[in-house]
């Protein structure tokens, strides 16, 4: 049995009539997997954006940490010896002896969450930013009788986080032991 043609060509172009468009199911599937791809990419780049936050919180922290001790540790290795603490002690404040009159005494104390030198009758000058909070400050002088004159060094420095992000949750304590090179 063989088709007339003029009936094959009716068939043939109701096939083609029913071929443009998409079904309300695929519409469905192709808006849900662009909403996918879209909150994966979204998701993605706040993921990245946090990231970045944090390494800015850790690298605030540690350098000015590494920056205060190097201070510290150069102006205890260069002082002429140490006001206070007495040895045996342990104070949040350190009081150095410089020969030189611009510099003596030096101070190095905790003031609004700060560390703070002040050289002689000069003005106090902040070592930290208003972005770190420095607390736990403590100078021990481990000195003993007879001895070379020793300084042990402990501070923890944290990124402040008024809107407790876990992101920008970060603290570091810095310690080290310094010898008076006034031997």
């Amino acid at each position: 049995m063989s088709v007339s043609k003029p009936k094959q060509k009716k068939i043939n172009k109701q096939r083609i009539s029913n071929n443009f468009g998409f079904t309300l199911i695929e519409t469905l599937v192709y808006i849900a997997l662009s909403a996918m791809i879209t909150v994966t990419i979204v998701l993605f780049l706040l993921m990245i954006l946090g990231g970045r936050q944090r390494a800015t919180a850790i690298s605030e922290v540690d350098s000015l940490g590494n920056q205060m001790m190097y201070q510290l540790e150069y102006s205890i290795k260069n002082s002429d010896g140490i006001n206070s603490p007495l040895p045996g002690a342990s104070e949040d404040s350190l009081s150095l002896i410089f020969d030189d009159p611009e510099q003596n005494p030096t101070y190095y104390y905790i003031d609004n969450s700060a560390l703070v030198v002040s050289e002689a009758a000069l003005d106090s000058v902040s070592l930290t930013s208003s972005r770190v909070v420095v607390s736990d400050v403590s100078f021990t002088n481990l000195t003993l009788s007879n001895s070379p004159t020793i300084i042990k060094i402990q501070f923890t420095i944290t990124y402040k986080n008024p809107d407790n992000r876990k992101e920008l949750d970060y603290s570091r304590t810095f310690y080290n032991s310094v010898l008076v090179n006034n031997y």
